[in-house]
């Protein structure tokens, strides 16, 4: 919705969300690619299954699977095998549910290791006799299930018990000594000597990886509670906040707390963690081309971890023109974990993207049909039908699963986004000012701010629409404060009432220090500038864009050179300047709401009035680019009542005007291009007559 203003907020599509440790980031310099990492894939693989607990007490009811993540991390570094994840070995078994069911898993763990592609595998019992504590194992082949060795090792400390596991199975694996890195770390030193913490982290993880940030991030806070120097539940924290804060669940300075934790820390990296490290660095700092590269060589080392992919595949489609092979990458994410709904929401944001929605709606199909009531599965299915037209069904769709949860905010807002497609405005604005009154995180405020300004953009009804957004100004911090007041002084020149723009505008307090919010800004002061003839505007903005000192890069989908390139060509009546510029604009998966509207005016004035007339049919259908909708659609007859007003066509002109007075029945009278659609129309009649 209001196409790159949603920037502001926490845009729902297709955010950079990095999915690793992102705690390293601030601390690790840029690194070298490390030459050991080159000549690994293609090791035989080990999968470490949770160990059987026979111990009574139910308060330790998780040991057996505390101790395979032991192992597990006990034994990374080997050289001659490659280690698999117990995330992933749950995520095989998963898929392996999808396909079977239990009863048809002949062996589930040979089953499982063979899905996974290992080689070998281990499982174990741990029991408890008094205060002693006795480990078993087995070693097998997974080709035949042949015991290749056995161990048991027994005493009074787990974790050196583990060391002396691990060892074992080590000279199992490795008769020679050709570790890649030092071995004799014990196992407590690389996790946590609490029991009851490590107890907490694995419940901080399945909640993690199941779309639960909060829930994760008070697990992660319980284990560090225990162990204040838990290193691996603080760097998930910083992941889950990531997340909760990308979805404005948190405070927006909670992530940068935490890695203040992690900077007061002494924290040793493995070649592969600087590796990944260097790839999350290039992401964050908009170095696409180099992330891919560094994700590229990271699925090659460990073909089985998701999030690599899903980071690449984040790589390829901010890098440009490589949506596809994001979603290859995507796509085989969720082949890794059929359940890892992160991968989800961007397949489906593709999905929308590149305008396949038979694909959307098939896919969305195949989530409801596991689970009929699946909040990510009605609320993208309900998205897909509403813009292909069928509102009736999504609102049914909607309704009904808002039966069973009457408190999802996310089916909620949809709702709302539903109505305001089918034209029902009224009821968008009321379901939106009912979710702003309650305690709902940023990105959802910011959608409902989004969804409020382009019920009233639609209809032209500019300043009552400013006024009501006024409302929630001083809640709760500087950036919505900015953003709420650029939204109204943006309805307020689209009114025609420069005077208050201007004034919002000032009161908004962007400059540089906000970046990118600045970026939008000058290109809204330029648009409305251009809107109302306003050059003495347009001389403010080319001074403070002069005398700025701004150097970081505006996100890509803000096209930030392209507008001022070609608002100042339309400044100049330079319409022939303009034209390659908007077909590239208008080309690119993120047009903006102008691009189309601004070309359309160019081909015009340049003499093609077929071309033009051709974008105002594109502008009104809701599929062809939804985001800008509110914009577009009202604009599409101003330009045809225009348009064929200049060819002296009096039919055509009138029938685009009756449909611009039904959409802007209420509209104010100040704005600028409802005033020029009047001249334009009175003045054709007074020629026929």
């Amino acid at each position: 919705m209001s196409g790159f203003r949603s920037l502001s907020s926490t845009n729902r599509i297709l955010p950079i969300v990095v999915v690793v440790t992102l705690g390293l980031l601030y601390i690790i310099p840029k690194l070298k690619t490390p030459e050991s990492l080159s000549d690994l894939p293609g090791l035989p693989v080990l999968a470490v299954f949770p160990f059987e607990s026979l111990v009574p007490d139910s308060s330790q009811s998780s040991l057996g699977a505390i101790l395979q993540d032991l192992i597990i991390t006990d034994l990374t570094g080997l050289r001659d095998y490659r280690i698999l994840s117990w995330e992933r070995l749950l995520d095989v078994q998963k898929s392996l549910l999808n396909t079977q069911t239990n009863a048809s898993l002949r062996n589930p763990v040979l089953d499982i290791a063979r899905s996974a592609e290992a080689s070998a595998l281990l499982t174990g019992r741990i029991i408890k006799m008094g205060s002693k504590t006795i480990i078993t194992s087995k070693l097998l082949r997974s080709v035949d299930g042949v015991v290749i060795n056995s161990h048991k090792v027994e005493g009074t400390d787990l974790f050196k018990l583990v060391d002396a596991l691990s060892e074992s199975i080590r000279r199992d694996l490795e008769p020679r000594e050709s570790v890649s890195e030092p071995v004799s770390i014990p196992v407590a030193e690389k996790t946590s000597t609490s029991i009851p913490a490590y107890s907490e982290y694995l419940a901080g993880i399945q909640a993690l990886n199941s779309a639960k940030y909060i829930e994760a991030i008070h697990s992660f806070d319980a284990a560090l509670d225990l162990d204040p120097h838990f290193k691996k539940a603080l760097f998930k924290k910083v992941m889950a906040q990531w997340w909760a804060e990308s979805h404005g669940d948190i405070r927006p300075d909670a992530t940068a707390q935490t890695l203040e934790k992690i900077q007061s820390r002494n924290v040793s990296l493995s070649n592969e963690e600087k590796f990944m490290v260097e790839g999350l660095e290039h992401l964050v700092h908009k170095q696409f081309n180099e992330a891919r590269d560094v994700f590229q060589d990271l699925v090659h080392l460990r073909p089985d971890e998701k999030e690599y992919w899903y980071n690449l595949g984040e790589a390829y489609f901010h890098g440009g023109g490589e949506e596809l092979r994001a979603l290859d990458a995507m796509e085989h994410t969720l082949k890794l974990d059929p359940d890892f709904e992160l991968a989800y929401v961007h397949i489906l944001d593709i999905y929308m993207l590149r305008k396949f929605y038979e694909r959307g709606l098939e896919f969305t199909d195949q989530i409801l049909k596991k689970n009929p009531l699946h909040p990510l599965g009605v609320e993208r299915r309900a998205q897909f039908l509403t813009v292909i037209g069928d509102f009736d069904q999504a609102l049914d769709l909607l309704d009904r699963a808002l039966n069973s949860d009457r408190e999802s905010r996310r089916l909620k807002l949809q709702l709302a986004e539903t109505h305001y497609f089918a034209g029902d405005y009224n009821q968008t604005v009321d379901i939106c000012h009912t979710l702003m009154e309650q305690s709902i995180g940023r990105g959802d405020r910011m959608r409902c701010l989004e969804l409020m300004a382009s019920s009233y953009i639609i209809r032209g009804t500019y300043l009552a629409g400013a006024r009501d957004i006024l409302t929630y100004r001083g809640k709760p911090d500087s950036v919505w404060e900015q953003v709420i007041s650029m939204e109204a002084a943006y309805l307020a020149g689209l009114g025609g009432q420069m005077a208050i723009s201007k004034e919002w505008i000032n009161q908004s307090g962007i400059d540089t220090t906000s970046r990118q919010l600045w970026y939008q800004k000058m290109i809204i002061q330029g648009f409305l500038a251009y809107l109302n003839g306003d050059r003495e505007s347009w001389v403010s903005v080319q001074k403070e864009m002069k005398s700025s000192s701004i150097t970081e890069k505006p996100d890509d989908r803000i096209r930030f050179s392209e507008y001022m390139e070609c608002l100042n060509a339309m400044m100049h009546e330079n319409y022939a300047d303009v034209i390659p510029i908007g077909e590239s604009l208008i080309k690119n998966i993120f047009p903006g709401p102008f691009g189309r509207y601004l070309l359309a005016i160019a081909y015009w004035k340049n003499g093609r009035p077929g071309d033009a007339l051709t974008l105002t049919n594109q502008m009104q259908s809701l599929s062809f680019d939804p985001a800008n909708y509110e914009f577009n659609y009202p604009r599409s007859f101003y330009l045809q009542t225009m348009i064929y007003s200049d060819m002296g066509d009096l039919e055509n002109a009138r029938r685009a005007y009756r449909n611009l007075e039904k959409i802007w029945r209420n509209v104010d009278e100040s704005a600028p291009e409802w005033r020029q659609a009047r001249v334009a129309i009175q003045t054709i009649m007074k020629g026929a007559t």
